[in-house]
């Protein structure tokens, strides 16, 4: 389970970490089944602290973008948002806080 998590955090450009791209990897549909009647509650636990919040998911993207943006083009706040898939005002992490491009 977790080498699936560790494996969709390393794809370029980065994807969102869910039990359904979790599972995909795996590749055992009947975890699914099992899970919906909580026979597997470490599995669940292990899935929950595997999962990413669309937050997280847009501040990395954000940051990737950011490290691999090309000097030569002027760098905005609304083409870094427009190229990482991310709506203008939402750039915004846990609690509120901006996203650090360079963290």
């Amino acid at each position: 389970m977790l080498k699936a998590a560790i494996q969709l955090r390393s794809m370029e450009p980065p994807q969102r970490i869910t039990k359904a791209a979790i599972m995909q990897i795996v590749g055992h549909r009947s975890f699914a089944v099992h899970l919906r009647d909580g026979r597997l509650p470490r599995v669940e636990d292990a899935l929950q602290q595997s999962v990413e919040t669309v937050e997280s998911i847009q501040c990395r993207r954000v940051r990737w973008f950011y490290q691999r943006w090309p000097s030569d083009i002027p760098l905005t706040v609304w083409r870094l948002g427009h190229e990482a898939g991310v709506q203008s005002g939402r750039t915004r992490g846990a609690g509120g806080r901006a996203c650090s491009a360079t963290s």
